[in-house]
């Protein structure tokens, strides 16, 4: 069922490894990801990097791209990295390899949603991201306000119903109230 160049017929067996590799690596971090939702003010939460595009190393940390209520951004990190570091699960400051912990290396808000670098390089990598956790219409409006990667990806859209989280009406309550306080 693969296509492949002449004389690259070993490719396949490397991307089956990769798959296996890849629904390994997802059940991990979708474990994890599952007690995010008890962050205050965090709107959505996208898988990027190598576990998105489904190729991952051995050694992997999951990048993960994240969307903050506007006005919240460092209380919303804050809450992020408490949550993240009780579990064991974020990656070090100095750490050089990683494997299986969370790397928050994008953030933004809910009202400043475009990403004003446009290159072919940041085009790849949005149209690879997987939400993962989202909130309200957060991914059309992400969506809507970076049309332009339509002209580095043709016909750029997010699959919603890749591997999310399923809400925990608790730990969303949970979240709720700390914004509440």
């Amino acid at each position: 069922g693969f296509y492949f160049m002449p004389g690259r017929d070993e490719l396949y067996k490397k991307r089956i490894e990769k798959d296996k590799l890849a629904n390994k690596k997802w059940k991990k971090f979708l474990k994890v990801a599952k007690h995010l939702q008890m962050a205050p003010y965090l709107r959505a939460v996208f898988a990027s990097g190598s576990l998105a595009a489904n190729n991952p190393e051995p050694k992997s940390d999951f990048d993960v791209f994240v969307i903050i209520k506007s006005e919240r951004l460092y209380t919303g990190r804050l809450f992020l990295w408490l949550i993240s570091s009780a579990l064991g699960a974020r990656r070090g400051r100095f750490d050089m390899v990683a494997p299986n912990k969370l790397c928050f290396n994008h953030y933004l808000t809910d009202k400043n949603l475009e990403l004003s670098h446009r290159s072919l390089y940041v085009a790849q990598a949005v149209a690879n991201m997987k939400p993962v956790i989202v909130s309200g219409n957060i991914l059309d409006n992400f969506t809507v306000s970076n049309k332009w990667v339509n002209s580095y990806c043709y016909n750029f859209r997010f699959i919603s119903e890749y591997r999310n989280v399923k809400p925990n009406k608790t730990m969303i309550l949970l979240a709720r109230f700390g914004e509440v306080v």
